[in-house]
C-alpha cells in the first residue's frame, strides 16, 4: 500500500496470493476507525493476530470474499 498525497487515498500497488487480482490498484480513503488508516495516522505498526476476526477492515465483506 502507499500513501497517494495529492489524493489522500492508500493505494495497493503489489500484492499477491489468493485473490490478488481483487485487491490490484485498490484505493481506500483515509478512516482512522481503519486498520490501515489507523495505521497510517498514528504512524504504527498493527498486529493482527486473526484477520477473520479483525472488524475494523474497510470493506469486511470484501476481505472476507478473498479467503
Amino acid at each position: 500500500m502507499l500513501y497517494d498525497e495529492q489524493r489522500k487515498v492508500l493505494v495497493i500497488r503489489a500484492f499477491r496470493g489468493v485473490a490478488a487480482e481483487i485487491y490490484n490498484g485498490a484505493e481506500f480513503p483515509i478512516m482512522p476507525e481503519t486498520v490501515s488508516g489507523s495505521a497510517l495516522l498514528k504512524r504504527e505498526i498493527i498486529f493482527v493476530p486473526d484477520v477473520r476476526r479483525e472488524h475494523r477492515w474497510y470493506n469486511r465483506g470484501r476481505v472476507h470474499a478473498s479467503g
